[in-house]
């Protein structure tokens, strides 16, 4: 259940989906590192997390780019509860559940396929232009995503996954 206010203001949304870029990109900076053992696994995570560095920027961009009445404007409760949503889930896939491979994978796949990233094309979508510039962010949001769906081609699958321990800091 929801304890905070749940309404927010398109500002304040803005502030949290960075946030939550922020916190999966050092997550993936972990999994670089833990799984560093694992061949191709140190650069994959590093990739997502570049990738979600961009997210990160993208949305500063917009934030910058947004007039103040506009910022301090709130947002509709759907995307307030949204976002609330996203960052609980954010929140609940502690490290401390993954002891395999596919157990990040598997933590990465859901928050990718999730809120977090409707949350943010919407944001980026409804507050950037030109068209060339948002066409340009989906692009790069599929391309983001695609990497999870050709992972088992490129690396292995499920089973395969199970094989790697996290390995301790």
């Amino acid at each position: 259940m929801i304890t905070q206010n749940v309404d927010l203001t398109i500002g304040e949304i803005l502030e949290r989906a960075i946030r939550i870029e922020k916190t999966v990109a050092d997550l993936y900076a972990i999994f670089a590192k833990r799984f560093s053992h694992v061949p191709g696994m140190s650069d994959f995570w590093s990739d997502l997390r570049r990738d979600e560095i961009g997210h990160m920027g993208e949305l500063r961009i917009v934030y910058e780019s947004v007039p103040a009445e506009k910022l301090s404007a709130p947002e509709s409760r759907a995307i307030s509860i949204s976002v609330h949503r996203a960052m609980a889930s954010v929140q609940e896939n502690c490290l401390s559940k993954v002891k395999t491979l596919d157990d990040a994978y598997e933590i990465a796949h859901s928050l990718e396929f999730s809120e977090i990233n409707a949350i943010f094309e919407y944001l980026t979508m409804d507050m950037v232009s030109p068209s060339s510039r948002r066409e340009m962010i989906m692009y790069q949001v599929d391309e983001h995503q695609q990497k999870f769906v050709d992972f088992d081609k490129r690396y292995g699958d499920k089973n395969w996954r199970l094989g790697f321990e996290i390995q301790p800091e």
